[in-house]
């Protein structure tokens, strides 16, 4: 918001439920690939998935602090307008610039595999991880200690040229990691260090990072660059067509946070694995126990198989009573 915006936004029962809905799906989604990632990633052998795990985890606060707070941010305390925005405003920049680290990553798996893990260790990833977190923490403290409280929480104003330098590092980033990732796709198809076989294989482990960067540049560029023009032309805020656009482009990001964790479970076999054995014992806790329920028929095949021995003999014994009470007579005559 520039200062010079004063309209109280009002969302309708769409937006209220299309919020709470993300937010609900993205924290359930969210949470299983991170269990997943916390409990089975072997970060020392793959000190790459740290990079995902933190991902997962910016994802998962966006689906926890803002999504289910966006409807109701009229009735907000002000003096929790400025945490809140900080919260947000990092978690949105340590998803896009930790997509950039893991295309990093990858070109130098590509570039160097001899070498990889000289170059990529656990400790450095860890580093870059902590100061990405720190360095955004504080950007986002920066830009928002600006920030002009008009309506609550629902309605705050920066001034454009504070808030200019963000939306340039958003596009810088996004298009990095989508023009990186292109040199990976080049480097590997043209690469002759491979065989076909291994060159498949290769595709495969870099089906995750194409994916990702592909739905980050189709699902956030659109809206950061609208959201770039708004700042720079003053002409074009006025226009419908652009905040009807800008608007759009903003629920495809926020459906875009839900989707990510289905990228990972989908692209990843260990996710994928996992997932399908917490599924199988989920069904076996609530599903009927196939022990009882063959007690249960041993019991009846048992009583019955009695029940038949005790009539064959009651048959048997018949004709030997009947001849007892003959022999009876007989010996009276």
């Amino acid at each position: 918001m520039t200062e010079n915006e004063t309209v109280v936004e009002q969302l309708t029962l769409f937006e209220r439920n299309f919020y709470l809905v993300n937010g609900f799906v993205g924290t359930i989604l969210n949470g299983i690939v991170l269990f997943i990632a916390l409990r089975h990633v072997d970060t020392y052998d793959k000190p790459r998935q740290i990079i995902v795990i933190n991902m997962t985890l910016a994802d998962l606060l966006m689906c926890l602090v803002y999504m289910p707070t966006r409807p109701f941010l009229n009735v907000f305390a002000e003096y929790l307008c400025f945490s809140y925005y900080i919260i947000i405003c990092t978690c949105q920049l340590c998803s896009c610039l930790n997509l950039l680290w893991l295309n990093v990553d990858k070109l130098v798996f590509i570039q160097f595999p001899l070498h990889y893990y000289t170059i990529i260790s656990r400790a450095r990833i860890l580093f870059i991880t902590i100061l990405t977190w720190v360095v955004l923490l504080a950007i986002s403290a920066g830009v928002y200690s600006t920030m002009k409280i008009i309506n609550a929480c629902n309605l705050v104003s920066i001034k454009p040229l504070i808030y200019l330098p963000i939306c340039i590092l958003y596009v810088i980033m996004i298009i990095a990691s989508f023009a990186i990732s292109s040199v990976i796709y080049f480097i590997a198809k043209n690469s002759r260090k491979f065989e076909p076989r291994a060159r498949l294989k290769m595709f495969q482990r870099l089906f995750f990072l194409f994916s990702s960067t592909l739905w980050t540049f189709v699902t956030c560029l659109p809206y950061r660059l609208l959201y770039l023009l708004h700042a720079l032309c003053e002409s074009c805020r006025e226009s419908n067509v652009l905040l009807i656009l800008t608007d759009f482009f903003f629920k495809i990001l926020v459906v875009g946070i839900v989707i990510n964790p289905i990228i990972t479970i989908v692209t990843q076999r260990l996710y994928r694995h996992q997932l399908v054995i917490y599924g199988k014992k989920i069904f076996n806790l609530f599903a009927p126990r196939r022990d009882s329920f063959d007690s249960f028929t041993n019991c009846t095949a048992t009583s019955t198989g009695y029940t038949h021995r005790i009539s064959k003999l009651s048959t048997v014994a018949e004709p030997a009573s009947h001849e007892l009470e003959q022999l009876k007579e007989n010996t009276q005559v």
